[in-house]
């Protein structure tokens, strides 16, 4: 597997010695000046923490931490609009990989989205806690306020919290730490779009040109490989099977 090496502007990095993180504005490298690498894309029709079509052309794995401010800004944004105009028309499939890069807080956010899915409610529960774009903190985070959040939606507090405290969950946010690690990574929120690494806050603009030219090269083999033609695209010569 290709190194992601994402460590630049325009994402929450992972704390530094001493709990800090160094955070920026700007964006991350524009879509066509970064090198492809294998997918990441699990593409299980059962997966209840994605969205979107097992075989859309395109597939987006979004790498997030709960106390990240440039990921709810994505989320309350940018992914919206992704969804309403590539996933509903089938073209794309969003994967999310909660992570715990800013400590326990962030542990405790990622492994209640996972009890979140356990009730088929993943999506709405993470929409819930990046809804209003702004930086959720530790006060946001406690147990008792993740456990007011899957109430909204009416799901079974009793199943919930102990999803929540299961080592499945632990174990959820550990896999999805070491699958961002082992492609380099290392600031959220990060992107894999069929292949193509995307860092930090970038507009609108930028996904949608990465999408396109991902659609454009489908179908793709996560595996990697050339295109139908047998051009070097990038893109695979067969459709990504489930699973």
């Amino acid at each position: 597997m290709g190194i992601l090496a994402i460590d630049e502007d325009g994402g929450e990095q992972a704390p530094v010695a001493g709990g800090e993180a160094a955070a920026t504005a700007e964006a991350g490298p524009r879509a066509d000046e970064v090198q492809r690498i294998e997918s990441t894309a699990r593409r299980d029709a059962e997966d209840p923490y994605a969205l979107g079509q097992v075989d859309a052309p395109v597939a987006m794995v979004v790498y997030s931490d709960g106390q990240c401010p440039y990921c709810a800004q994505h989320a309350a944004t940018t992914e919206s609009a992704l969804i309403e105009q590539y996933v509903n028309a089938g073209t794309l499939r969003i994967e999310w990989r909660d992570m715990d890069f800013f400590g326990e807080d962030s542990n405790r956010a990622a492994r209640a989205a996972w009890a979140a899915g356990r009730q088929s409610m993943y999506r709405e529960y993470h929409g819930a806690l990046f809804g209003d774009g702004e930086q959720l903190g530790p006060a946001d985070l406690t147990e008792e306020e993740l456990v007011a959040v899957a109430e909204q939606f009416g799901l079974d507090e009793e199943a919930f919290r102990a999803d929540m405290e299961s080592a499945e969950a632990s174990a959820w946010v550990e896999a999805n730490v070491e699958e961002a690690s082992s492609i380099g990574a290392f600031n959220t929120p990060s992107f894999l779009i069929n292949g193509q690494p995307l860092a930090g806050a970038l507009p609108a603009e930028e996904f949608e040109a990465a999408i396109e030219l991902a659609a454009e090269a489908a179908p793709y083999d996560p595996a990697g490989g050339g295109s139908e033609s047998g051009q070097d695209s990038g893109a695979g010569s067969e459709p990504a099977s489930e699973g």
